[in-house]
């Protein structure tokens, strides 16, 4: 199962440029002895994918939602539930703002998609490509 004590470690794994980007922001949460919170690290890691697909730059994009899918299908509740709320909701309400309408969705996973949905039917929207 994955731990939300794995998520920062992950993330660098699969995405190697977000280290340095998240050593630049880490200044931001306090320093209480424990390592940050899922969701914190998954929220400056959904600004940090939705300036690259705003910029459409897609090239790591595949292996960022693989992850996020795997974090929604192996994690603990407390990771599907900042992969959930802190990274794909971040995304998904950036829509239209900073990201083109459908972008992300040829990269999202069942598990993910299925959430887009949900978030799409709460919202009151339907996302390109989602439906």
């Amino acid at each position: 199962m994955i731990q939300p004590t794995d998520v920062a470690r992950l993330i660098t794994e699969s995405y190697p440029a977000f280290s340095e980007r998240w050593n630049e922001q880490s200044y931001h949460w306090p320093d209480k002895g424990e390592s940050p919170s899922a969701c914190a690290v998954l929220c400056e890691f959904s600004h940090l994918i939705s300036e690259k697909l705003g910029a459409e730059d897609f090239e790591s994009i595949p292996a960022v939602f693989s992850l996020i899918e795997r974090m929604l299908g192996e994690g603990t509740q407390d990771v599907m539930d900042a992969a959930a709320t802190c990274f794909l909701e971040n995304i998904h309400n950036r829509v239209p703002t900073t990201i083109a309408p459908g972008s992300f969705v040829p990269f999202l996973g069942p598990l993910s998609r299925d959430y887009c949905r949900a978030w799409d039917k709460f919202c009151g929207v339907e996302t390109k490509g989602l439906h």
